[in-house]
């Protein structure tokens, strides 16, 4: 298996209660902007006879650098970017969910006894 590349960013640490992890890419057009990533939905969408899974996400912009940008191609980068650490998460298995409802559990204390 190739290893995923993730392009280069920082990861910033909290600095207020409002803002548990921001990320910052440190190469390219978007360099400097500081930003979050929000609630991330997979939907599988019909396009004409094939199924295909389509990524929609939420984002914050905390700080833009001081960086000029359209709104269209940040999404388009922090899409693709999402794109490159959910892949290179499967593939060192490190796939972490927070939040969110677990529509199939009926109650917290039922446990699995194989």
């Amino acid at each position: 298996m190739t290893q995923q590349k993730v392009r280069p960013h920082k990861v910033l640490q909290k600095r207020d209660s409002s803002l548990t992890e921001a990320l910052m890419l440190t190469e390219g057009k978007h360099r400097g902007i500081i930003f979050s990533y929000g609630k991330v939905k997979l939907n599988e969408e019909k396009f004409g006879d094939e199924l295909k899974l389509q990524l929609k996400y939420d984002y914050e912009v905390h700080d833009d650098g001081g960086v000029f940008y359209k709104k269209e191609e940040l999404e388009q980068e922090l899409g693709d970017f999402l794109v490159e650490l959910i892949g290179s998460q499967i593939e060192d298995n490190e796939v972490v969910f927070t939040g969110g409802v677990d529509e199939i559990r009926e109650d917290n204390n039922k446990q699995f006894n194989p």
